[in-house]
């Protein structure tokens, strides 16, 4: 995945995740019975809320193994230039 391809779904899922608050302050209360399509909308904001945090995890777990591998190329690097030098 290209970083700027990463970037983006970066900021999709932080859209998304922007744009869920609201649409949860519209949501009707828990204790209120619901239409057939209320449980359906609700059900879909979760399904994307779980979606958009997995994403977010993924996120987060790539960009931690390329900190590690960026450190470990540049430790690698050191090395190669101490023993040239």
């Amino acid at each position: 995945m290209t970083m700027k391809k990463a970037s983006e779904n970066a900021r999709t899922a932080v859209n998304a995740l922007q744009a869920i608050g609201s649409i949860c302050a519209d949501l009707a209360p828990l204790d209120m019975p619901m239409t057939d399509e209320q449980i359906r909308q609700r059900a879909d904001l979760i399904r994307s809320v779980i979606k958009t945090r997995q994403q977010m995890l993924q996120f987060r777990d790539r960009a931690k193994a390329l900190g590690e591998a960026l450190e470990r190329f540049r430790t690698r690097q050191e090395e190669i230039r101490s023993k040239v030098a």
